[in-house]
C-alpha cells in the first residue's frame, strides 16, 4: 500500500533505482516553471534503509528525476527553502524499479500543435505579455513569439500537422503570413509535395512583398520605412532573414524622395547635373560618357598622421589575428579603419569648380543599399559627320603617321606597364577581375567583352608578343612580383587548394593582383578599333592606376624617334622644349635627329600622343 507525503527537499536524494538515466539534463525551464506554478506532479519515493535496516529519515527518488534537480537548483539560487516541503507518492522498495519504468513509458508527450495554441491562450486569453510567458516557462521571448506565430496558421493545416499530413517547416513557412485566406490559396494552388517546400511556400506568400535585403531598402533604411508607416513582417523561423516590407508603394515613394534629395545635394555643390540609377543598367548609362581626372591636393598633415596611425593599429589587429580567430569587435575595428582610410585617400584629389560645372554625377546602388558615386562625367563626342561633310576622325586616323607595328609597339610598352602598376595594387586588381568575370557569367552579350584581362584557362595564350618590353623598367617590375609570388606558393599543384584556404586575406590578395596583372592585353592590333570592348576598357583601368607611362617608358631615338617621320620628330622636340625646333636640326639626316629628339625629351616625362591617356 502506498500514500502521498510531504517530505522536506534536504531530506529527499536520487535513486539508482530511476530508470531515466539520460534525456532530462534540461532543467531551466521547469526550474521557471515550478517557482511559478508551484510542482504540479509529486514526485515518487521508496523509504532509504540503514545498515541496520531501519529507516534513516530520509527517501530516494525513484522517479521525477528532473523535477527533483529542478527544486535543487531553486534552493541553490536560494529561491526556495532548503526545508521545502515537496509532495511525495511512497511506494514499496520490491516495485520502485517497475514504478519508474511505467510513469516513463506510460506518460504521453504533449503533441507540439498543443503547445502552439496554449502558448496562444495564455497571451490572448490571459493577458500576460510575451516576456512573462517566456519567464514563466524558462524559454525565450523568440520561442514564445514562433509558437504564437505557428497558432495563426489557418486551422486545417494545425489538424493536418497533427494527422503527420504536413510537417513543421511547412507550417513554420504558411506562418510568414497571419492572412490564413492567402496560406490556403498558396497550399491549394500547389499540387505536389515536391511543389510545397518551405522556400516555395515563403516565396509565394510574399511575391507581392520587398525582402528587407533588397538593394532599395539598404538605400532608405528599414527603420526610416517603419518610422514612414511601413509595415515590416519577420521570418520568425529564418535567423538570417531581415523580414520583408509590406508596402511596396511606400517604399518606392521614399526611394524617390531620397534620390531627389541626392540630386539637389549633388547640383548644390556645383555639378551641372545628377542622375541616380538603382538597378544593373547604370553601366550602360555610365558607358556614354568619359570621365574627368581630379587634380591632387595635398593633405593636411594631421590627416597623414592619422593615416599612418591607423595603419599601425590595421597591422596590430592582422598580427593578433594570425593565431586566433579574430573577435566581433576586431573586425568592428578592422572596417572602420579601412573605412577612414578610404575617406582619407578620396581627399587626396578634388574637382575643381570649372570640372564641376561642366560634369555630372551618376549614383549607383549597390547590393547592400550603398550609393556610389561616379563623378566628373562628360558626354563623349558621338561619331558622325563633321562640319566639312567628312566622316569625323577615328582613333585609328589620329594616328595615321604612325605604322601600324609601331602602334602595336607602344600599346605593348603599355600593357607591361599596366601589369606592372596592376601587380601591386590588390584593389584596383579585385575590381578588375570581379568586372571580367561577372561580365561573362551575368550578361548574355559577352561576344564584346569590356575587359582588357584575357581571363581564360591558359592566361599567357593572349595572341601577342611581349618580349618588345621585355628591358623595360615595368617588365623588372611585373617579373620581381611574379618571383615573390611563387616563392610563397606550395611546391605541387595538388596542394594549391589547400593552401588558398589557410593564408589571411592580404597573402590572396596580393596572389591574386599578380595573377591578375598577368591577363592584361592593352596590345593594338592593326585592326583593332581602340573606342570599344578590350582596349576602352584599358583605358579605364589606366585611369584607376592613375597610370603615368613616363614612369614606366621614356622615348629613345631606338624604340621611337627613329620609326617616325622627321617632320613627327621635329615636332615632338616642340612639344617637349616649349620652343619651335632649332633651324639646324631641320637640315639634320633622320637619324641624327632621332639622336637630337632623344637628348631634347629626356628628363621632362614627355611622351608620344598615344600613351599620355
Amino acid at each position: 500500500m502506498s500514500n502521498i507525503i510531504s517530505i522536506p527537499l534536504n531530506k529527499l536524494i536520487r535513486s539508482a533505482r530511476n530508470v531515466r538515466k539520460s534525456g532530462g539534463e534540461s532543467i531551466d525551464g521547469l526550474a521557471s516553471s515550478i517557482l511559478v506554478h508551484g510542482l504540479i506532479h509529486n514526485l515518487t519515493v521508496v523509504e532509504q534503509l540503514a545498515d541496520n535496516g531501519e529507516n534513516s529519515g530520509k527517501y530516494e527518488v525513484v522517479a521525477g528525476g528532473r523535477r527533483f534537480a529542478a527544486l535543487q537548483r531553486l534552493a541553490k539560487q536560494k529561491k526556495v527553502p532548503k526545508t521545502f516541503a515537496v509532495p511525495c507518492h511512497i511506494v514499496d522498495p520490491a516495485t520502485a524499479t517497475e514504478t519508474s519504468l511505467a510513469e516513463n513509458i506510460i506518460r504521453v508527450a504533449m503533441h507540439p500543435a498543443d503547445q502552439f495554441i496554449a502558448f496562444h491562450d495564455l497571451v490572448v486569453q490571459s493577458g500576460l505579455s510575451i516576456d512573462d510567458v517566456a519567464a514563466r516557462f524558462g524559454v525565450s521571448p523568440l520561442f514564445v513569439r514562433q509558437r504564437l506565430k505557428l497558432a495563426n496558421v489557418a486551422p486545417r493545416f494545425i489538424k493536418a500537422y497533427r494527422a503527420e499530413e504536413i510537417r513543421l517547416d511547412q507550417l513554420e513557412a504558411l506562418a510568414i503570413t497571419d492572412d490564413q485566406q492567402a496560406q490556403e490559396k498558396v497550399w491549394d494552388s500547389l499540387r505536389h509535395d515536391w511543389e510545397r517546400s518551405p522556400h516555395n511556400l515563403r516565396s509565394l506568400l510574399t511575391k507581392q512583398h520587398v525582402s528587407a535585403s533588397d538593394r532599395r531598402a539598404g538605400f532608405i533604411g528599414v527603420d526610416a520605412y517603419v518610422a514612414a508607416g511601413g509595415t515590416l513582417e519577420r521570418d520568425l523561423f529564418d535567423e538570417e532573414n531581415e523580414g520583408y516590407l509590406a508596402d511596396p508603394a511606400l517604399l518606392d515613394r521614399l526611394v524617390t524622395e531620397r534620390s531627389a534629395s541626392l540630386v539637389a545635394d549633388l547640383e548644390a555643390q556645383g555639378w551641372a547635373w545628377a542622375e541616380v540609377h538603382l538597378e544593373n543598367d547604370y553601366w550602360e548609362a555610365l558607358e556614354k560618357y568619359n570621365t574627368l581626372r581630379p587634380v591632387p591636393v595635398d593633405l593636411d598633415q594631421s590627416l597623414l598622421a592619422e593615416a599612418d596611425k591607423l595603419r599601425a593599429e590595421l597591422d596590430a589587429i592582422d598580427q593578433a589575428s594570425e593565431d586566433d580567430e579574430p573577435s566581433e569587435e576586431a573586425e568592428r575595428r578592422r572596417d572602420e579603419i579601412e573605412n577612414r582610410l578610404d575617406e582619407i585617400e578620396a581627399g587626396k584629389t578634388e574637382f575643381t569648380s570649372e570640372q564641376k560645372s561642366q560634369a555630372g554625377v551618376i549614383v549607383t546602388i549597390g547590393h547592400n543599399g550603398k550609393p556610389a558615386y561616379h563623378c566628373g562625367l562628360v558626354e563623349r563626342e558621338p561619331k558622325g559627320p563633321s562640319t566639312n561633310g567628312n566622316e569625323s576622325s577615328s582613333p585609328e586616323e589620329e594616328n595615321e603617321d604612325l605604322s601600324a607595328a609601331l602602334v602595336q609597339n607602344l600599346t605593348t610598352q603599355r600593357t607591361a606597364a599596366l601589369r606592372a602598376a596592376l601587380s601591386v595594387r590588390s584593389d584596383i586588381a579585385l575590381i578588375a577581375i570581379t568586372h571580367n568575370l561577372a561580365a561573362q557569367i551575368f550578361y548574355d552579350q559577352t561576344y564584346l567583352l569590356p575587359s582588357s584581362l584575357t581571363v581564360r584557362t591558359d592566361a599567357h595564350a593572349d595572341g601577342f608578343d611581349l618580349r618588345a618590353a621585355t628591358e623595360s623598367e615595368a617588365a623588372k617590375a611585373i617579373t620581381e612580383q611574379t618571383k615573390d609570388v611563387r616563392d610563397l606558393l606550395p611546391p605541387g599543384l595538388d596542394l594549391l587548394w589547400d593552401w588558398a584556404l589557410a593564408q589571411p586575406q592580404d597573402v590572396l590578395l596580393k596572389v591574386l593582383a599578380v595573377a591578375v596583372a598577368h591577363t592584361v592585353n592593352a596590345v593594338r592590333s592593326p585592326h583593332d578599333d581602340a573606342s570599344t570592348g578590350r582596349l576602352a576598357a584599358a583605358d579605364a583601368l589606366a585611369r584607376a592606376l592613375t597610370l603615368d607611362m613616363a614612369d614606366w617608358w621614356q622615348p629613345t631615338a631606338a624604340n621611337y624617334f627613329a620609326r617616325i617621320k622627321k617632320d613627327q620628330i621635329l615636332q615632338a622636340i616642340q612639344e617637349a622644349t616649349g620652343a619651335p625646333a632649332k633651324e639646324r636640326l631641320r637640315s639634320l639626316k633622320k637619324q641624327d635627329l632621332a639622336t637630337e629628339a632623344e637628348k631634347s625629351v629626356t628628363g621632362n616625362r614627355w611622351l608620344p600622343e598615344l600613351l599620355r591617356k
